[in-house]
């Protein structure tokens, strides 16, 4: 069975999109937050759909700051989860 045929422009539109409303909307995370991981969408798709083309360099820069994004975004869902209830 072939996959479907995913847009990647598509996807990470809608990444986006989550995290800005995830921030503007509910107020679940910051708005630095927000960009910082929505701009880690695009390294997720040279990831996944350039691979070939990778500067291996850039990832391994890009490591540190996708780690503190993804344990900044759980402590801010934890608090505004503990402040909601």
């Amino acid at each position: 069975m072939t996959p479907p045929r995913v847009d990647k422009a598509s996807i990470q539109a809608k990444l986006r999109l989550l995290l800005e409303l995830l921030e503007a909307t509910v107020g679940l995370i910051t708005a630095e937050l927000a960009a910082s991981m929505g701009a880690a969408a695009g390294m997720r798709n040279l990831l996944v759909y350039e691979y070939v083309r990778v500067d291996l360099a850039l990832v391994a820069a890009a490591v540190p700051r996708a780690r503190a994004d993804v344990q900044q975004f759980v402590r801010q869902v934890s608090g505004w989860l503990v402040e909601h209830g």
